[in-house]
């Protein structure tokens, strides 16, 4: 199956890959930032109903932290708000 690494605000995810095709969104975060984060996954009802949350190690910190850097990246807030 391989391993997702996405890059999300929530449940929206910004920017994902697999494997070895993936860009690494690390110099966003800090190695304090590493902890158990949500990942949600499709439920049965799903786009309706709600998500599976499981909890995975990865890096997690609140936006107006990173905003700056995710938009150097070029994930503007505008971008993210339209899709």
């Amino acid at each position: 199956m391989g391993t997702m690494i996405t890059l999300s605000l929530g449940c929206l995810e910004v920017d994902w890959g697999k494997n070895d095709y993936f860009k690494d969104h690390r110099a966003i975060y800090q190695e304090k930032d590493l902890k158990d984060i949500p990942t949600y996954l499709p439920g049965q009802d799903w786009p309706d109903g709600d998500p599976i949350v499981e909890m995975n190690e990865g890096f997690g910190k609140p936006l107006r932290h990173v905003k700056d850097r995710v938009e150097l990246l070029g994930f503007t807030l505008k971008s993210i708000e339209d899709h």
